[in-house]
C-alpha cells in the first residue's frame, strides 16, 4: 500500500513538472505573439503617420492653388462662394422643413 502511495505521489510530481514546463512554453509563446503584435501595430502607426503627412501636404498644395485662383479672379471666387452659401442655406431649409413636417405627422 505504501508503494502504491509513493508511486501515485511520484506520478503527481512528474505531472506537475510537465505542467510547469507547458505553462512556461505557453507563456513564451504568448509573449512572442504579443511582441509581434506590438511590432506590427507600431509599423501600422508609422505607415499611417506617413500617409497622413502626405495627405496634409496635398491638401495644403490644393488650398494654395485655390487661394491663388481666388486672388487672380476675385469676382469668380465671390460668385462661387456666394452660390455655395446659398445652396447650403437652401439645403438646410429643405431638410429643416422635412424634419418639421415629419414631426407634425406623428
Amino acid at each position: 500500500m505504501a508503494d502504491a502511495a509513493k508511486d501515485t505521489y511520484a506520478n503527481l510530481e512528474k505531472q506537475i513538472e510537465e505542467l510547469k514546463k507547458e505553462l512556461g512554453t505557453i507563456s513564451k509563446s504568448l509573449l512572442s505573439r504579443a511582441s509581434d503584435a506590438a511590432d506590427e501595430a507600431e509599423d501600422n502607426i508609422h505607415g499611417l503617420r506617413d500617409r497622413a503627412g502626405y495627405a496634409a501636404k496635398q491638401v495644403r498644395d490644393r488650398a494654395q492653388v485655390v487661394a491663388e485662383a481666388a486672388r487672380e479672379n476675385p469676382g469668380t471666387a465671390a460668385t462661387v462662394g456666394g452660390s455655395v452659401g446659398l445652396l447650403g442655406f437652401l439645403l438646410g431649409a429643405l431638410i429643416g422643413g422635412v424634419v418639421v413636417a415629419s414631426c407634425r405627422d406623428r
